[in-house]
This record gives structure tokens, C-alpha cells and sequence, in this order.
């Protein structure tokens, strides 16, 4: 029962790290900013996302990374390599927005994380 137990965990493991180690990972330098304010986003993604990116929407903006892409992103920028931080400015105009990470490099993107600031 044991050998089975741990044959499971090790093909779980290696499926986890196989798809990218679970998705990615974002903190923001601030979550309160005022309008126009310069912040830096550090992410983590794995090296099978070539292309993910990180930008800043409105809270109650669509969350498909389609129209993501095309639409509604106030700053945004790509995460390369797969570990790094890039620098943001929040929105013109005040209110909650989030900083999302997107998988990239496929039509099969996928919004990975999310990080609600607020602009004031």
C-alpha cells in the first residue's frame, strides 16, 4: 500500500512540474497607489510560459486572456525570463482594478493569478 501511495505521489509531482509548476506567481510593491503612480510587480512563471504577461484592469474587466489581450489593460508587460519584476504605473483614473499574470505563447492562455490594488 505504501509503494502504491508513493508511486502516486511521484506521478503527481512530475505532472505538476511538467504543466509549468502550477501556474505562476505575482506580489505587487503596493496595493493602495495614487493615480498614475509607478509600482513594481515581481513574478515567478514557468519556463514553459515563454510569452506570459502582467498588466493592470479594471476590477470588473473580462477575465479571458482574448479580450484581455485586445482589450481593457490600463499597463501591462511581458515576464521574461521566468523570474523577474517589471515596473507598472496605475491607472489615470481611481477606483479598484486588479494586476493580473496571464500564461503566453498559445491559444490556450490562461489568467494565473490575480492581485485587487486600489487607485485613489
Amino acid at each position: 500500500m505504501k509503494k502504491i501511495s508513493l508511486v502516486i505521489l511521484a506521478l503527481t509531482i512530475m505532472f505538476f512540474v511538467s504543466c509549468g509548476g502550477g501556474g505562476g506567481s505575482i506580489t505587487v510593491s503596493k496595493t493602495s497607489l495614487a493615480v498614475n503612480e509607478e509600482f513594481k510587480v515581481d513574478y515567478e512563471v514557468g519556463a514553459d510560459m515563454d510569452g506570459a504577461w502582467v498588466g493592470v484592469y479594471k476590477a470588473d474587466a473580462d477575465h479571458t486572456p482574448e479580450v484581455a489581450w485586445n482589450e481593457g489593460y490600463d499597463s501591462w508587460d511581458w515576464c521574461t525570463p521566468t523570474k523577474g519584476s517589471v515596473d507598472l504605473y496605475a491607472p489615470s483614473e481611481a477606483g479598484k482594478y486588479e494586476v493580473r499574470l496571464y500564461s503566453g505563447g498559445s491559444e490556450d492562455d490562461k489568467e494565473l493569478k490575480v492581485v485587487e490594488i486600489e487607485v485613489k
